[in-house]
């Protein structure tokens, strides 16, 4: 169980203002393993909210306000329960990720999307560590590959692990980095760079 209360998101202005449709994505995705025991979201001045899904399944709060203001107020809260998360790793044992990764008929349109880079004045750097620091051949596992290089990690030195653990809440039950967490972002970097 997680309790995550973070601070308000406050606007001030010198002089009342209109507002328009404010867009919120401030809800927990619940999943398998994540489940929203309690949510509530506060706003000041009160305002009209309806919840909606986008294409991703993200709750969507757009809120609408009738009246002028000089401030605007956003505050949510959350407690989550988390589930066993470690039992994907059964299936992946089974069932290896190859590279270079292939995509089902049904994955690959919406894999294309995450396969670009955002950054793309980073790319070339963040391919040439990728390379560099797993040297991924063909017929190899990049799960596997992911988790042996963060169990030779000292979590002290080591900037994937330091990230995770800064990121934590203050509130959270969880006290260190999540390995299953970061495999999957470190076997996600394999499968975008590796035998393009």
């Amino acid at each position: 169980m997680a309790h995550a209360a973070p601070s308000p998101t406050t606007y001030r202005y010198a002089e009342p203002v209109a507002f328009g449709i404010h867009r919120l994505v401030v809800r927990p995705r619940e999943g398998h393993d994540v489940q929203v025991e309690n949510f509530s979201l506060r706003i000041s001045p009160a305002g009209t909210v309806s919840w909606h899904r986008d294409i991703f399944g993200n709750s969507i709060a757009l809120a609408s306000f009738s009246e002028p203001s000089d401030f605007l107020e956003f505050s949510n809260e959350a407690i989550v329960f988390r589930r066993d998360h470690t039992s994907h790793r059964r299936l992946l044992d089974v069932l290896p990720v190859k590279l270079p990764v292939q995509y089902s008929s049904l994955e690959a349109p919406f894999a294309l999307g995450y396969l670009e880079s955002v950054y793309r004045e980073e790319t070339a750097g963040l391919r040439d560590w990728t390379m560099r620091t797993f040297a991924p051949k063909q017929g190899d596992d990049a799960v596997q590959l992911a988790g042996h290089y963060l169990a030779n990690q000292d979590p002290t030195t080591c900037p994937a692990l330091q990230f995770e653990s800064s990121n934590l809440s203050q509130t959270s039950s969880v006290q260190r980095a999540d390995p299953s967490v970061l495999c999957s972002f470190l076997s996600d970097m394999i499968f975008r760079f590796a035998l393009k």
